[in-house]
This record gives structure tokens, C-alpha cells and sequence, in this order.
């Protein structure tokens, strides 16, 4: 037995629908459960508008699943990333409310910097932050303890290994890397 939703005998008029491609004005048919489209016109790749992709914000196999993920929902993924972290951050830091209350100002300050300079990466500057902090009052390291959580919550490869690179300071050579100022300057 397949699922109703899932099984095109039971799917209405609805369930089949056009939408232009973003990049070229090209019209796109989408079937209700298609994930995405390659335009026929230009090659564009078009997420369906319509399908619910909220699994990807906490799924670790949605980039398997979906491929490259759309901006916005990596930025959901991210969003629900930080989130996540800080509430492990504050449990691991128990009742140590001075650094408790450090967190809560450096990771505000460290969200603001990267909302104002382009180029930068909220994930990357935020979390760099918690790392640092919950490094500083447990006396570990900061890169391996935010590997540990990272891969707790399912973090990509690439992510990780962004952050791990800007705790060990290892940015690109001759200028700093901007990530790593922001958050120097969060901690600051």
C-alpha cells in the first residue's frame, strides 16, 4: 500500500502546476512531489515553490536527499544549527552564570557583525563564538569541542571545517579572514 498523498491516482488538478524559472521566464512543470527542476531553456535548477522542504532545516541527509541545498533553507538549517548549539552551550555550562550571561552578549554582538558586513557567514562567526566561550571556561579546545557538537547536531562537512580552520586561525594567508575578525571583535 503506497501512500494516498504520495500515489498519483489519487492526486487532483492541484497536484500538477506551472511556475516560471526564475533566471530565464521559461515555464516549468512541477508535479506536487518533484523537489526540483532543471529549466529546458537555460539549465537553471528551480526548487518547487510549493513543496514543504522543513525536514531539511534539522534532517542530516537532506543535502543527499535534495542535493545542493536553496539559500534560504540553508539558512534554516543554519538558523536551527545556532539555536541548537546555544542551548548545549548553557547546559554544558551549567550554573557558571558570568559566562552564561558572556555568551549571551558575545553571540548578540557576533549575529549583529555578520548581519552588517557582506561576505560574511552568521554560522561561522556565531558558533566560532560559542566555541571560544565554552573553551575559555571549560579549559578544552575550542576546535575540537565545537566538532564534537557540530557533528552531534549533524553539521556539514563544509561548515565544520570553516569554523575548525578560524578556532585554529588558520584563515587564508595575508589578509585576516573577516569571519575571524567579527568574531574577535564579538569577543572583544
Amino acid at each position: 500500500m503506497q501512500c494516498p498523498g504520495q500515489d498519483s491516482r489519487f492526486w487532483d488538478g492541484a497536484a500538477v502546476f506551472e511556475y516560471k524559472c526564475p533566471k530565464c521566464g521559461h515555464m516549468l512543470e512541477f508535479f506536487k512531489d518533484d523537489s526540483k527542476r532543471r529549466c529546458k531553456n537555460c539549465g537553471n535548477e528551480v526548487f518547487n515553490p510549493r513543496m514543504d522542504f522543513g525536514c531539511a532545516a534539522y534532517c542530516p541527509y537532506a543535502e543527499q536527499c535534495l542535493g545542493q541545498l536553496p539559500p534560504e533553507l540553508l539558512a534554516k538549517k543554519q538558523e536551527k544549527l545556532i539555536t541548537d548549539t546555544g542551548a548545549e552551550i548553557k547546559r554544558r555550562l551549567g550554573d557558571d552564570s558570568k559566562a552564561i550571561g558572556r555568551v549571551g552578549r558575545a553571540t548578540r554582538r557576533a549575529a549583529e557583525l555578520a548581519a552588517e558586513n557582506e561576505g560574511s557567514n552568521k554560522a561561522v562567526v556565531v558558533l566560532s563564538v560559542y566555541f571560544q566561550i565554552l573553551a575559555e571556561a571549560a579549559a578544552g579546545n575550542a576546535a575540537e569541542l565545537g566538532q564534537s557538537i557540530m557533528t552531534h547536531f549533524g553539521a556539514n562537512e563544509g561548515l565544520k571545517n570553516e569554523i575548525r580552520a578560524l578556532l585554529e586561525h588558520q584563515g587564508p594567508a595575508g589578509e585576516e579572514d573577516l569571519n575571524l575578525r567579527l568574531v574577535r571583535q564579538a569577543l572583544g
